[in-house]
């Protein structure tokens, strides 16, 4: 037993030290040990009689009085005020020496039981046969043996009568209590304490107890043991856990132990078939370095596993188990009889002296229920139900894990009030649910900040709230939240709405190698296309001239969101016409969207879309579509003009001239010539790949940014120009444009055949897609496929409604116009408030440049001097004066470094910065270092410095006081011509 485990009964020793007390009244000398003894003693007694208060009489058991060290609980809700009658005789057996007669509403968790088989205690309640039973809110688990009175041959007892007085036939139902699951390890006061009378005051004594004597025993050598008998029980456990490639030829015994794990994994997963694992034996090895593979566990315990090193193993158990923790201490794990649980989650050793995790063991209680239930023909003129205890529960007390009920009632319909996010209900996501929190203040009205624990503390545990929020996801949802599910929410739209109530229109897969269709089932290597639209998105499509489409990844698990929107030039608002859910991005998939759009609209409005290139007679009347804006997606450009060209395979298209190419036909052009006719690519995509990973210097990046165009001065020189000064990347950049074919006719419209006023009305960029992914994910992130839908169709009719509502009664869903001064208004202010922030940024860093460089120049300087004081003639006379300068020589070539690197910093600021902090770029500025240490400080205030100095075109002749002028990096040199009657004073604007 551990010595600091406290189940010995101290009081015969603390007796006798009060006798010595009575027996002398003068000092008791003693040396400083025992002192010292004494007081450490005195502390540990004060803590255990804080902690677990004993009583005055030792013979009671602790476990069956009211604890006066806690404050009681608030279960006013849970246990009410009943009425007691004692002595009533129910039938001419049985006479109840108390009767509990609960409230209307009442529910009992742990109901109190008589001392002896020959005793009844009864708890009456009101009851209307509903399912809510009082009798399901016992914590106590009932089970065999049972029995209940047959059919035909009803029981009769004195306190269920009808309105005249006579007995009402009644069922009667009796069970055991199933006792707890315990450790074998358990120790017996604990496993064979008995009660008759539970609260959950001597519950949460019992749980700090056991609190206690795990603290006892803490420390890190407890943490690090326990941590590698975990480890070792697990890799025991599991093995390999690799799948099985070759079999390994095990020894009997061998094969017996793996049998043996098997057989308790198979328990673990309640009878699920295992996978076949690799039988191969664990090595223990070691590094290079000859340390073994351990990071935060007991090395030396390891490698005695390993070595089957049985004494080294057990020497570490006792010296643990005599602090009360590892295999061979007592454990305190008790579990309820309803627990899953099959083994004990702490390391023991078995008897043969295996490390193991040992089976819990089910203790027998004889506490009976009985239990008296009118009959349905009876239940309404005698609504009540009766519970008879019988018998002590000779088991500890069982934690509330079992939610009542009526509780469980109000969870259920908490999770119902969640609505369109039940299918993406979590726990997590219910307990913040507005809807929950809102349900739970109003059944807590006196509490500031109620939580579901405060309903009921079985709610705290999210694995049994999980079950709840399962059960009314397969209640609304019966075939899940993904493909099955979104399937099934189709066939109840197609049966039960209107046509132009449709949102979801086709659910479909389709081969990855070629495109064709596969049905509705999903396959392993598919393309899955969910595609959603309203028939009144159809129409305004086909009205909307300018496009834009994109894909979105945060919104939906499993798949990607395709958007297709564009600008409502009449409602002026941005507008997704489209949302398609899919799991690829390949061209074939995107064929696949676009003529799926296609054939919908079709179907919506009798025609298809309309393309200018295509469908217009001539330049000058184009109709359809007149421009399409996409990002750099190759898969995305190459989809859509692989469908251009199946629709310019139609025989109204095939020989048809083209407008722009009149030698030509339709039928005869490329994907990709498709695309050059009305293609944009975003502007804004390309510049943020061109400044990912600074791959590019600063001036070719700029050349890169003025291929976007209408027309170049200078095209094929500043490709040769991109591709000679910016390195391999910028040579792998050209040419995956080229390869890639569309972006640079999408980029310049001198290289595309997009007419002019077509492409300056266009959009350069996909900010409004943008903006769209932007609003729907407000709705949610990371949702299932049907929550995405659902949530999704909402958003979609709020926004066609408010469209039609501006339409027809001129109200907009802002107070902004959505003109296009206000967009412009807007687009400026927001370019330049990004540029200010880009400017400041750069202000500090110049700042930071300045200093380092005004002290990387200042070193220099003394680095010389230091080097020109030495006397050259009187060198080669000492050795010690040679050594001396070649250490100077030498910090002179280490600040010349340190000047040139932070010269290079410098240059490449140029052009940067607001203006407001000049660059330097020469190292002869020369300042008072008192003064020009606040150049670079970034805590010096800019008022009222304008009016110490200007920036001046440079002088006809240069100063003769390098001090009053400072060279800026500009182009022209600019000089800071110094206007105050001190330079003091710009030194500190600076």
């Amino acid at each position: 037993m551990p010595r600091f485990l406290p189940n010995v009964d101290v009081r015969p020793q603390l007796e006798e030290l009060r006798s010595l007390l009575d027996n002398d009244n003068g000092p008791i000398l003693a040396s400083n040990t025992v002192s010292g003894q004494l007081a450490e003693i005195l502390h540990n007694l004060r803590n255990l009689r804080t902690s677990v208060s004993r009583p005055d009489n030792r013979n009671i058991n602790p476990l069956e009085r009211t604890s006066n060290s806690l404050p009681p609980a608030n279960i006013s809700s849970i246990l009410p005020e009943p009425e007691v009658e004692y002595n009533v005789k129910i039938t001419q057996r049985i006479l109840l020496s108390k009767l509990y007669k609960y409230p209307k509403g009442s529910y009992l968790e742990y109901p109190e039981t008589s001392p002896d088989d020959k005793t009844y205690i009864g708890h009456l309640f009101h009851w209307e046969g509903d399912m809510n039973s009082p009798v399901g809110s016992i914590v106590y688990s009932q089970g065999p043996p049972k029995g209940q009175t047959k059919k035909g041959n009803p029981a009769k007892i004195n306190l269920f009568q009808d309105s005249n007085g006579e007995k009402v036939d009644c069922v009667k139902i009796n069970s055991t209590c199933q006792g707890s699951k315990i450790c074998p390890l358990v120790p017996v006061v604990i496993k064979k304490a008995s009660h008759t009378k539970a609260t959950r005051e001597l519950l949460t004594e019992r749980l700090r107890w056991d609190a206690i004597v795990r603290s006892m025993s803490g420390g890190p050598t407890r943490t690090i043991l326990q941590r590698t008998l975990a480890y070792l029980n697990v890799l025991r456990l599991r093995g390999c856990g690799f799948p099985l490639q070759e079999e390994t030829l095990l020894s009997a015994a061998e094969e017996e132990e793996w049998e043996a794990r098997m057989q308790v994994q198979l328990e673990a997963r309640r009878g699920r078939e295992l996978e076949p694992q690799c039988r191969g034996r664990l090595l223990y090895l070691h590094d290079k370095d000859r340390t073994p593979f351990i990071w935060l566990l007991s090395g030396a315990y390891i490698e005695a596993y390993f070595f089957n090193d049985e004494d080294e193993m057990q020497t570490i158990d006792e010296a643990a188990s005599d602090y009360g923790f590892g295999p061979l201490a007592p454990c305190m794990t008790v579990e309820n009889s309803s627990s899953q649980r099959l083994y004990c989650p702490a390391d023991h050793r078995d008897e043969e002296g295996n490390l193991t995790t040992l089976q819990l063991e089910r203790t027998f209680c004889n506490s009976r229920l009985l239990l008296y239930i009118p009959t349905e023909d009876f239940i309404s003129v005698c609504p009540y139900i009766l519970v008879v205890c019988v018998g002590p529960h000779e088991h500890p007390i069982p934690i509330p894990s079992k939610t009542p009920p009526t509780i469980k009632e109000q969870v259920l319909d908490m999770v119902r009030r969640m609505d369109l996010d039940i299918a993406d209900a979590t726990p997590r996501r219910m307990m913040r649910h507005p809807a929950v929190y809102t349900r739970i203040r109003e059944l807590c009205p006196d509490m500031e900040n109620p939580t579901l624990i405060d309903i009921h503390p079985s709610l705290a545990n999210k694995d049994h709230l999980r079950v709840y929020v399962n059960q009314i996801k397969s209640d609304i949802y019966p075939e899940g939240t993904d493909w099955n599910g979104v399937r099934h929410y189709k066939e109840l739209q197609d049966k039960k709405k209107s046509f132009e109530d449709h949102y979801v229109r086709f659910i479909g897969t389709f081969s990855k190698v070629d495109g064709s269709y596969l049905g509705e089932d999903t396959v392993e290597e598919c393309i899955r296309l969910i595609i959603c639209m309203f028939p009144e998105s159809s129409h305004r499509l086909l009205r909307n001239n300018y496009l834009q489409s994109d894909i979105a990844f945060s919104r939906l698990t499993n798949y990607m969101e395709f958007e297709l929107g564009g600008w409502d030039s009449e409602t002026r608002v941005s507008v997704c016409y489209c949302r398609i859910f899919l799991n690829c991005q390949s061209a074939i998939s995107h064929f696949l969207v676009f003529r799926k759009i296609h054939q919908i609209v079709k179907q919506d409005t009798g025609q298809g879309l309309q393309w200018r290139h295509l469908h217009s007679e001539t330049l000058q009347n184009p109709v359809g579509i007149f421009s399409f804006s996409v990002d750099q997606h190759l898969g995305q450009a190459q989809g859509l003009g692989l469908y251009l060209q199946e629709l310019a395979q139609s025989p109204e298209l095939r020989l048809k001239r083209d407008l722009h190419q009149p030698h030509k036909v339709l039928g005869d052009l490329t994907e990709y010539e498709h695309l050059q006719r009305f293609l944009r690519l975003c502007v804004n995509h390309m510049k943020r790949k061109v400044r990912e990973g600074n791959k590019f210097p600063e001036h070719v990046q700029q050349l890169m940014y003025s291929l976007a165009c209408i027309q170049h001065a200078d095209w094929d020189g500043t490709i040769a120009a991109i591709q000679q000064e910016g390195g391999k990347a910028a040579i792998d950049w050209v040419q995956n444009k080229i390869v890639s074919k569309f972006p640079f006719p999408a980029l310049c419209w001198q290289l595309s055949f997009i007419p002019l006023p077509i492409w300056q009305a266009g959009d350069r960029h996909t900010n409004l897609i943008e903006t769209l992914h932007a609003d729907i994910n407000r709705e949610g992130k990371f949702c299932t496929a049907l929550s995405a839908l659902i949530k999704s169709e909402r958003f979609d009719l709020l926004k066609l409604k408010a469209m039609s509502n501006h339409e027809e009664l001129g109200i907009r869903v802002s107070y902004k116009t959505g003109l296009d001064r206000e967009r412009a208004l807007h687009n400026i202010k927001r370019e330049q408030h990004l540029r200010i922030k880009t400017q400041q940024k750069d202000d500090i860093r110049i700042q930071k440049v300045n200093g380092t460089l005004f002290n990387a120049s200042q070193n220099v300087a003394a680095a010389k001097r230091r080097l020109d004081e030495t006397d050259p003639p009187h060198a080669a006379q000492s050795g010690g004066s040679t050594t001396a300068r070649v250490a100077l020589q030498a910090s002179l070539t280490r600040a010349e470094v340190a000047y040139a690197k932070a010269l290079k910093s410098a240059e490449d600021l140029h052009r940067r910065g607001s203006g407001q902090i000049p660059l330097i770029t020469t190292s002869q500025a020369l300042f008072p270092p008192a003064s020009a240490s606040t150049l670079y400080s970034p805590t010096v205030p800019r008022s009222s410095t304008h009016t110490q100095g200007r920036l001046a075109p440079p002088p006809t002749t240069q100063p003769q006081d390098s001090q009053s002028s400072l060279q800026l990096h500009q182009d022209p040199q600019w000089f800071w011509e110094d206007t105050s009657e001190t330079t003091e004073s710009w030194y500190h604007w600076l």
